[in-house]
This record gives C-alpha cells, sequence and structure tokens, in this order.
C-alpha cells in the first residue's frame, strides 16, 4: 500500500504542473484522466467515403510508404502505425482523405444524414463534420455551413473543392447569412450545433488551453452555446433532430446545457445515441452513457467529446412519434 502511495504522489506531481488547480478538480477520471490528456494523440484520417473506401485508402497510402490500421469504431477512420507528413502525398492532393479524430467522426455519425435531407451546421469551422456529412449524403440535399468567422469558411471552401463536394453552401453570418438562416426556420431535416466550447475534450492536441482557459470562462462559454440551442432549435423541422456537440469534458457545458434546453424546450426529446450509432453500423458499448454520446482519452483512447441527438416533435407541444 506504501509503495501504491507513493506511486500515486510521483504520478500527481507529474501531471500539477500540466494543469491549474480549478481545472485538476473540474476535469473527470483523477490522475489517470489527466495522464491520459497529456500523451501524444493518434494521427487519424478519414476516408473520403464519396471516393473511395478506407480499404482503398489504407492500400493507396501503403503504396506511399504509410502504414495505417482501421479505427475500432467509425467505419471511415484509418490510424497511421507512426507520423508522416501526409499533406504531401497523392492520396491527400486528390481529396482522398481528411485528418480528423475518430470521435469527431462519430459525431458526425449521429447525425445519421439521408439522400436529399437539408442539413444546417450552425458552427462549422474549417467543417471537419460538414465534409463528413456531404459525404454521407452522397452530395445530395442541401448542407448550409454557417459560422462568424469568414477565413475559416475559406479554408471549408477549399477542403471542399478538394473532396469534390458540390452540394454544400457556405453562409458567413453577416447580414445576409442571418436572413438565409431565418428562411430556414422549421425547414431543415438535422441540425447541427458544434458549438465553441472550453476544449478541455482536446487538451492533448492543445495543451495551451490548460493555461488561457480561466475558470471564469466557462459560464461565458455555457451562456454562448445556450444562445446559439436557442438560436438554431426553431430551424429543426417537426420530426427532425437536432444534434448538439462540443469538445468538452465539463458537465456544465455537456449534460447540463442538454438537462435545461430540454426543460425549457419540452417540444424536443432525447434520442437514444446508441440506437442511433447502431444504424449507422457501430456497436455504441461505452461511447454511450446514459443515452448521450460521451468519449475521453482515458476510457477510449480518443478526443474528449460530448454529444445529444434531440428529436422535434411532430405536433406543436407534443413528443416525437417514431415511425
Amino acid at each position: 500500500l506504501g509503495r501504491a502511495i507513493e506511486a500515486a504522489e510521483r504520478e500527481t506531481g507529474r501531471v500539477d504542473g500540466f494543469f491549474p488547480a480549478w481545472l485538476r478538480e473540474a476535469l473527470p477520471g483523477g490522475v489517470e484522466g489527466l495522464r491520459a490528456l497529456t500523451a501524444e494523440p493518434p494521427v487519424t484520417l478519414r476516408a473520403n467515403a464519396l471516393r473511395l473506401t478506407r480499404e482503398d485508402l489504407a492500400e493507396w497510402l501503403w503504396d506511399e510508404g504509410i502504414e495505417s490500421r482501421p479505427t475500432e469504431h467509425s467505419p471511415w477512420g484509418l490510424t497511421l502505425d507512426r507520423r508522416a507528413n501526409i499533406f504531401r502525398t497523392d492520396a491527400f492532393r486528390e481529396g482522398a482523405f481528411e485528418m480528423q479524430d475518430e470521435a469527431s467522426q462519430l459525431v458526425a455519425l449521429l447525425c445519421a444524414p439521408r439522400r436529399g435531407d437539408i442539413i444546417v451546421d450552425s458552427c462549422a469551422g474549417a467543417g471537419g463534420k460538414t465534409l463528413a456529412l456531404s459525404a454521407m449524403t452522397e452530395d445530395t440535399g442541401t448542407l448550409v455551413a454557417f459560422d462568424t468567422a469568414s477565413f475559416r469558411l475559406e479554408a471549408l471552401r477549399e477542403r471542399a473543392a478538394r473532396a469534390g463536394i458540390r452540394s454544400l453552401q457556405i453562409a458567413p453570418l453577416d447580414a445576409a447569412g442571418e436572413a438565409r438562416r431565418l428562411r430556414l426556420t422549421g425547414g431543415a431535416d438535422i441540425v447541427l450545433v458544434d458549438a465553441p466550447c472550453s476544449g478541455t475534450g482536446v487538451l492533448r492536441r492543445n495543451p495551451d488551453i490548460a493555461w488561457k482557459l480561466r475558470e471564469d470562462d466557462l459560464p461565458r462559454l455555457v451562456a454562448e452555446q445556450e444562445q446559439l440551442l436557442r438560436t438554431y432549435a426553431p430551424l429543426v423541422k417537426p420530426g427532425g433532430r437536432l444534434v448538439y456537440a462540443v469538445c468538452s469534458l465539463l458537465a456544465p457545458e455537456g449534460t447540463g446545457q442538454i438537462a435545461r434546453f430540454l426543460r425549457d424546450h419540452p417540444e424536443f426529446r432525447r434520442v437514444d445515441a446508441g440506437g442511433v450509432l447502431k444504424t449507422c453500423g457501430v456497436r455504441p458499448g461505452t461511447l454511450v452513457t446514459r443515452g448521450d454520446f460521451a468519449v475521453d482519452p482515458l476510457r477510449h483512447g480518443l478526443d474528449g467529446f460530448y454529444a445529444a441527438v434531440l428529436e422535434r416533435g411532430k405536433q406543436a407541444g407534443g413528443s416525437a412519434v417514431r415511425e
């Protein structure tokens, strides 16, 4: 027992320097959880399903001297056996893949879009999930990508062109973008709110977050997420779905946010994320906790993400009916 205590004290000392005290207390998983957040993350790719299978991609990368293995959960994913300059490969130049952690790929799968769907990505950023959604619809239907930062949308435009995607509509949130958003009210099959957050789920990729993030930032972020949900929920049509996601391990940004939203919006109900994953050929296992998607580096070796799938009732004020 004494040696175990000494080992724990040494390990605690090792991670102490990486995290401020308030964040150490807020993050789940104890010392082991903190250690997982300081480990080097893998390099994971998502095969562009519009162009090839991941087996085809693995062979292509092999021919270019890069070894990989299939991801455990995502049907599109490959994890590199060792780091390589993937952006100088022919496969990258020809739009065969995007670099995207498996957890992020699974969030896109939770949207479960169908051909011809009207989809809104409210905080598209550079568009990792946006591009995955386009591939899932086989580049059909309408996918509108909103963001407040035009430079991120320009990066998305370049990535979409390389991937061969044509159905994507990019909309900066200026006056014209706001008008476009309002025109979509009650008409979207799927709305993804991949909200700005603390980023605590991706600390292993961005360790500087630990010291840039302040404890008093959290209430501001939670309020911003709440406002995004209020703004974009009306776009969901009756029977449509709202998917909320954050790359955070902090409960106020995840389960707390959704509990409050469901209390204030009885026209929505939670859909079991495990059931959605099953329809996409993914075994939920420990990926789902109490109906919501929740993964972290310690338990899954993935970036930390929380996501909830919500469905709007098919009648005003009623609960959704499954067909």
